[in-house]
């Protein structure tokens, strides 16, 4: 990490530049689990992006700062993150694997929220535009959250057929973390101890590979009632200590990644806030220029309406004066007639 940081502040190449911030990002965000730092470097990246003009590189950016925002619980930020990647992944490029793990992050953050059938609408979103693309794995994933939307609901039917067809789709070696956990808890609710210890077990050996202590601790927590609920107390003591340990540890990270993102999240509030202060510029120079189009529009309408009228009176004029003209040599005429008479 500090040899990455070293080399950024050496080298002026700024393409080189936004690869190496996108790299600092995603040690942080994915290794090391440091929400503060990641979205940092995630920011910093982003802003390197506009100035690249590489689409690619913003959209990941803004992605993956949306899902940090979703670990910080600051879920309508992060839903204004993932509209902006969804609308620029429609509007903009063809299919796309991403688009499905919006829809994803959309549901996630609405099941957050308790906002369960906003939730559902963007898993099946998701589910079909996965089956679009052919692909599996992303359909999965947006089972297991379905499935952690009917749990929420107590429809503990419901979630066991999306949690069942979610495996199905999966690469026995491929279900990630917190399918096993998602899948642990329902079997833990349903009375299958046995199974959910397995499904537990298999969680926390996920999260030691990825260094997430938030899962590893509710996980341990939950074999430890798992274990009280079948009672084995001894294992059930050790496993809440376990818990404990990572708990206090948590703690300490949560500390100072709420002491550090204060700053940014001000940071992106007030971004926000200009953004939308310009976009009421914007929209305040587009009225003025649709007003004074209306009055050039309304002077040339009564300028032509002018001439119009004009062209019609003199028109008018020349044949009042023919006609007088015409009249008059009549007149002379019938008089000449009368005088030879």
């Amino acid at each position: 990490m500090d040899r990455l940081k070293a080399t950024l502040e050496e080298i002026n190449n700024k393409k080189e530049k936004l690869s190496i911030l996108q790299e600092i990002a995603s040690i942080n965000k994915d290794s090391l689990k440091n929400s503060a730092e990641a979205y940092v470097y995630y920011d910093k990246a982003r802003v390197a992006a506009i100035h690249q003009k590489d689409t690619v590189a913003l959209r990941n950016a803004i992605y993956n700062l949306g899902e940090i925002l979703i670990e910080m619980e600051e879920y309508d930020m992060a839903i204004t993150y993932f509209n902006s990647v969804k609308k620029n992944l429609i509007e903009k490029e063809g299919p796309s694997e991403i688009l499905a793990l919006v829809y994803k992050s959309l549901g996630e953050v609405y099941i957050r929220k308790e906002e369960y059938d906003t939730a559902n609408g963007f898993l099946d979103k998701g589910i079909a535009y996965a089956e679009k693309i052919k692909n599996d794995y992303q359909k999965a994933l947006n089972h297991v959250y379905k499935s952690e939307v009917y749990y929420m609901l107590d429809d503990y039917a419901s979630s066991e057929r999306q949690i069942s067809t979610a495996f199905s789709f999966y690469d026995p070696d491929s279900v990630p973390m917190i399918a096993h956990y998602f899948k642990g808890k329902l079997l833990y609710k349903l009375g299958d101890n046995q199974n959910a210890i397995l499904c537990f077990q298999k969680a926390v050996a996920l999260a030691e590979e990825e260094n997430n202590i938030n899962i590893k601790s509710k996980t341990l927590q939950l074999l430890a009632d798992v274990y009280l609920s079948s009672g084995n107390r001894e294992m059930a003591f050790d496993y809440s200590k376990n818990a404990l340990v990572l708990v206090d540890s948590l703690n300490d990270i949560n500390k100072k990644t709420a002491l550090s993102r204060i700053g940014y999240i001000h940071a992106f509030e007030s971004m926000l806030e200009k953004n939308k202060e310009q976009q009421l510029r914007e929209k305040a120079e587009q009225q003025e220029d649709k007003k004074r189009r209306m009055i050039i529009y309304g002077i040339c309408t009564l300028v032509g309406i002018s001439l119009i009228v004009l062209f019609v009176y003199r028109q008018n004029k020349v044949m009042r004066m023919v006609a007088d003209m015409r009249k008059a040599q009549m007149e002379l005429v019938e008089k000449k007639q009368q005088e030879y008479s």
